[in-house]
């Protein structure tokens, strides 16, 4: 059972919210929704090539390896030319750039979250988000979203709950490339760590590589993961309550005072 003194928050959450309040002192009425919406809907077109361009060298790198390369070598011949280098430091830059990948899909994810919040809060009679997004051109395909606003019918079979599932099972296949990369990646750098005939620095670029995949997976999961928190009770009271309160001083301020000092007493015990 959650505990409400102690709730659990998740890191993402906290930058949804800090974007949600950013949008709501940048475009603070309700005739400036659009204008909010719109420019989400930029930030998230914007992402995706970025996004696909970070996934594009992951690829390259998967390429050169798997054609080109050995467990201690990656060569390319080109007109009679060969150029090599060290697979530990090609699985290395791999490493990297499967940790941006994560940021960018983490980035690209708090985004559209957004997106979707705010679509949420344009409660019209008649008005459809995935429409008005088709029709503003900020979505391109919004209208192939199998989910209705109309009210008035009410589907026998649940089809549109069927094509929502297969949508979002199909949205995620698109992460099994990239777990699979970091998986090759993963195994083939153990391999270079174990070799006692590869040199050590090479053995040492795949072990921070290794390190690097592990990097990955635990941002992935701390920055999603719902952890206890306790609220901040000095900032509410002295950084929010204290400048909003339209009294002056505030009714609290002797008892707020008051909590202060114990607590410092109760620190100071507690260090002797």
């Amino acid at each position: 059972m959650r505990n409400p003194k102690h709730p659990c928050v998740s890191l993402r959450r906290l930058r949804l919210h800090e974007m949600h309040s950013t949008l709501r002192i940048m475009f603070p009425t309700v005739e400036s929704w659009a204008a909010a919406y719109k420019r989400i809907g930029e930030l998230e077109s914007e992402s995706i090539p970025r996004l696909a361009k970070q996934a594009s060298s992951a690829l390259l790198i998967f390429l050169l390896l798997s054609t080109f390369g050995t467990e201690s070598r990656v060569s390319v011949t080109i007109g009679g030319v060969t150029a090599s280098i060290s697979t530990a430091f090609v699985t290395l830059y791999g490493s990297i750039a499967l940790f941006f990948i994560a940021m960018a899909l983490q980035h690209h994810a708090i985004i559209v979250a957004m997106k979707s919040r705010l679509g949420t809060r344009m409660l019209l009679h008649g008005f459809s988000i995935n429409a008005y997004a088709t029709i503003e051109k900020i979505d391109g395909i919004s209208m192939a979203v199998p989910l209705t606003t109309n009210m008035f019918f009410e589907q026998k079979f649940p089809i549109s709950r069927v094509l929502i599932l297969l949508t979002s099972v199909c949205l995620s296949l698109l992460l099994v490339p990239l777990i699979s990369f970091g998986y090759y990646l993963f195994i083939l750098q153990l391999d270079i760590v174990a070799n006692a005939g590869i040199a050590a620095i090479y053995r040492v670029s795949a072990a921070a590589g290794v390190f690097t995949i592990i990097a990955t997976f635990l941002y992935l999961l701390l920055f999603n993961l719902p952890i206890p928190a306790t609220k901040n009770t000095r900032h509410v009271r002295w950084g929010f309550l204290y400048r909003a309160s339209l009294i002056f001083p505030h009714p609290n301020i002797k008892k707020w005072l008051s909590d202060a000092e114990s607590d410092r007493f109760f620190k100071q015990k507690t260090k002797r």
